[in-house]
Formats: structure tokens, sequence, C-alpha cells
């Protein structure tokens, strides 16, 4: 933004103010005492005032709040330079760059020379095959000098045949040919924050017609229209968003468009997104909705720290969610899941490929937790609130409090939930769900020692052994089994798997005295 800002007091604070503006990397464009300059007779002079011409840079959006935002960022500058700057007027400054078509440079000596008139036939058919196959040649790079140009096609051209050693002979036999669809047609080009921006705009209205057809498939009655409607309102609202991405290319952008949104909508119905056996659940596109929008917003969170800022929050922060997230996440569930049972993690012998897995599911509790942060990313980006100076590291350490707690209350909460349904499926005599890797198999056991030489951890196998016990699992030499029958409360225990037979029990209720199935393996 170019801003004129009025500094206020003696000469020692102008040059102070000039000095700082160029600590924030704004440059000075101009200086000139009040009254005089731009601001001739338009602003009253003043002896001890002078008007800087600045060019404040700050990220977020460019919208109608843009020169408010460029004035908080001035008077934030004036609180901690203790400085009296009134910003007098602002004026947006568009430095987006045009997308220059690209061009190789490529050499013509294996260009096939037309024959000359009158063409027979075949000598007319014989050269339209080589010119086809030497644009194919040329277009694979075949005959790429390793040179570069960009502008429109003319230009190109005469780039690729212009020596830029001071001196040389321009070089001769050599061409340009384009690298993408930018350098054909003789359209306007387009820019490059101007299509981001397209994008950053089309890109919610397809996430809200995605979530709008998952939940409008598992709605019933009057629902179902009134989703149908949303749907239709995000992909109409989507096909003018996709306007906006290429002015000079709408059918282009409208197709992509409805590509986007086929490929998006034909995923969320299929089991390809939600890793089971049915297709996406309302509360999974809810979740995944909800972590799209977290990711960007925190990206627009942090993108505005400065130097000070990473120090002061990024940097620990970031450490303690390497350490906590990368060390200690992938086993975290597990451990609240055994402590659940009363196991020791160890007791699971969870492979790594799991562990990782439930690494996922303790970053999306995270993502979860950081929609807070996310929100103010956002309403930061559109200059919604008002940025303030300096850190405060008691807000800090309470929201860095804060996450942690949260996210291990989420972990034990889903790690409980888990533990319960294991109970309770081996109370019912059921099959319990998989946890993370952990798959609780309902197994006959029988000692292959005498009882007196099966010593046992947190209680006892029944002799003889009738019914199937719910093996978790078999970790460092033990057999870790549930007793679902036990008196007075069920519980955990843990047998040597080397002095025992493990057999899976085709149900729940087999009578393990007349099983004969393929004992399991166990390690000795």
């Amino acid at each position: 933004m170019l801003t004129l800002v009025e500094v206020r007091g003696p000469e020692r604070d102008h040059d102070e103010a000039q000095e700082w503006f160029g600590q924030r990397g704004w440059p000075v464009l101009g200086r000139w005492p009040c009254g005089e300059g731009p601001t001739a007779g338009v602003l009253r002079a003043r002896s001890d005032s002078v008007v800087f011409l600045v060019e404040v840079r700050f990220f977020g959006a460019r919208n109608k709040r843009t020169g408010q935002a460029a004035a908080w960022r001035v008077d934030g500058l004036a609180r901690t330079a203790r400085l009296q700057m009134y910003v007098r007027r602002t004026e947006l400054v568009d430095p987006d760059r045009e997308h220059l078509p690209h061009w190789r440079v490529v050499t013509t000596g294996h260009r096939p020379a037309p024959p000359p008139a009158p063409r027979p036939r075949a000598a007319a058919v014989r050269f339209r095959l080589l010119a086809h196959r030497t644009r194919l040649m040329e277009a694979l790079g075949r005959h790429d000098t390793g040179e570069f140009a960009s502008g429109t096609p003319s230009e190109a051209r005469r780039l690729a045949r212009t020596a830029l050693e001071p001196g040389a002979p321009p070089p001769t036999g050599v061409d340009a040919r384009p690298t993408d669809r930018r350098g054909r047609g003789g359209r306007p080009l387009d820019r490059e924050e101007q299509v981001e921006r397209g994008v950053l705009r089309l890109a919610p209205w397809l996430g809200l017609l995605s979530f709008a057809t998952v939940v409008a498939r598992a709605a019933r009655g009057g629902a179902v229209a009134f989703w149908v409607l949303v749907a239709a309102a995000s992909l109409l609202a989507a096909l003018r968003a996709a306007d906006r991405v290429s002015p000079h290319r709408k059918a282009e952008g409208r197709a992509a468009c409805l590509v986007a949104a086929a490929v998006l909508v034909t995923l969320l119905h299929t089991d390809y997104l939600s890793g089971t056996s049915v297709a996406l659940t309302p509360l999974q596109a809810l979740v995944t909705c909800v972590t799209l929008f977290t990711v960007a917003g925190c990206y627009l969170l942090v993108r505005q720290w400065t130097w000070g800022d990473w120090l002061t929050w990024g940097a620990p922060l970031a450490g303690s969610l390497v350490v906590s997230g990368v060390v200690a996440s992938g086993s975290v569930l597990h451990a609240f899941y055994a402590d659940a049972l009363d196991l020791n993690p160890q007791d699971l012998d969870v492979p790594g490929l799991w562990q990782a897995a439930s690494a996922v599911k303790l970053l999306s509790f995270l993502a979860l937790v950081l929609l807070a942060p996310a929100a103010w990313g956002t309403l930061k980006h559109l200059h919604r609130i008002r940025p303030r100076d300096g850190s405060n590291v008691a807000l800090y350490a309470l929201l860095l409090v804060a996450i942690v707690v949260s996210v291990g209350g989420l972990a034990a909460q889903s790690a409980a939930s888990a533990a319960e349904a294991t109970k309770a499926a081996a109370r019912d005599r059921r099959t319990p769900p998989p946890y993370f890797g952990v798959k609780p198999k309902w197994t006959c056991v029988r000692p292959v020692v005498p009882a007196d030489r099966l010593p046992s951890d947190g209680g006892a196998l029944a002799s003889p052994a009738a019914r199937p016990y719910l093996l978790i699992s078999v970790a460092g030499g033990n057999a870790v089994l549930w007793d679902a029958d036990a008196t007075p409360d069920p519980g955990a225990f843990k047998l040597p798997a080397n002095r025992l037979q493990l057999l899976p029990a085709p149900s729940p209720n087999t009578d393990c005295r007349t099983t004969a199935a393929k004992p399991r393996t166990a390690p000795r």
C-alpha cells in the first residue's frame, strides 16, 4: 500500500521514523514538509510536521479493508517507536506479475525442406509426414539447446536469435518452441496473484458442494431437498468463481470446475477416501472439511509472523509438537488403550506402521484443537482483526497448555471408548473391534506343561479351559489374555506363550475341549 504518513515532532523524530520504516522493510519514496509536495494546498503547513510517502508491505487479502490494514500497521509502529505518526492517505499498489509464456530454444537444421513446386502428391505426403515427425521430436525436447526465453511468440523468436555476449554475432539456425498453452492463441495474459485468488475463492464452494452431496445422500425426507438445493447453489457459485480465475479463459475455467466437482463427488460417494467398505459419512466429510480449513488457516497465520514471532511463538511450539508428535505420538493412543485394559503399552506389541497410523489420528485431534488459531489466521488474512505488536508470553503459555490438555483429553477419550468396546464385546461374547493394529481374537488356550509349572501374572487359567479366552496380543514372550468370565471383575492376565497351545476358536461360544483347529504359532 502506498501510504502517506505524517510524523509530528522535532527533527530527530522525523529521522528516527525514517529509520523505523527501513527496519520494517518499507521503502520511503518521498519526504516533504507538511503542506508541500503531494499535500500542497491539501494539508495545513506545520513547522514540526513532515509527510512521508511509504510503501507499507504486509501479507493479507487484497480487498476493501486493505487500506485500513495498512493504517493499523503504521499505528502499531507508532506505538512501538513512541512517535506521533498519522496515516493520512493510502492507495493500493498492484505488483501482480503477468504469466509470461515460456519457450525453449531449438535448432532448426533437422527440419525438412519443402519440395519445389509443382509438388508431386507422393512428395507432398512424405513432406507432411516428416514435418509431423519433426514437430513431435521437438515437443519431446530432442533438439533443445538448453536455452530459455519468455514472452509472446514473436518476442520469443527474436530473443532466441539475439546474442547476449557483447560483440558476438547473433545465433542462426535456431527457433523457439512453447512449453505450455500460454504461448498460443494470442489472448491476453493472466496474472499470478489473480489466478491464486481465483483458485482460493473457488475451493470453499467446491468443499461446500462435496459436503452437501454427502449429507444429502444420508438425509431423509425434506432434508434431502434442502441439501440438494445447497449443493446446486454451491455449484453455481463455484462456476461463477471459476470465471474469475482466468477472465480471458472463462470456458476453460468452467470446464475445469465441473471436472473437479465431478471427481470430488465421485470420490466422496465411494470408499476410496473413507478407507472402509462404505462411502464417506457426513461426520467424516465434516471432519475432512474442518481439517483442510485448519491447515489453510494455520498457514495464513504462520506466514504473517515476523522473526520475533517465530522465535517467541513458533520455535517452542514447533519443538513441543516435534517432541510430542513425532517421538511419542506413535504410542500415545496405544498407551491410553492399554491403560484402560489395565495393561502396559509393551503388552500390545504394535507394528510401527500401525503406530504411525495412530499418530495420524492424534494429529487429526490436533487439527480440531487448532481450529481457533486457524480461524484467527483467516480473520487476520481478511483484515478483520487488528494486529498488535509484541508477544504475550502468558497468553502463549495458556494456549500451549490448552492445546496439550485438549489433545490429551481427546486421545484418552478415543482410546477409552475403544477399550470399553473391547470389554463390552468380551462380556457379550462378540468379536471385538480392532484398534490400530491390536486385533483381539477368541482363542482356545491349552497348557503344554503341568499347572504347577505355568506361572501367571494377573489371573489364572481355568482347568480344564473349556471356554475360549480373548487373546489381545502375544508380546514379550507372553500371551496377553482377557478373562470375560472372571469373578468378581473380568480382567487381563498374562501367561508364558511358549508353554501354551493357542488355537483360534471358531466362535466365542466354542467348547475348547472338542476344538481341533490349527494351533497359533507363539514366539519362544
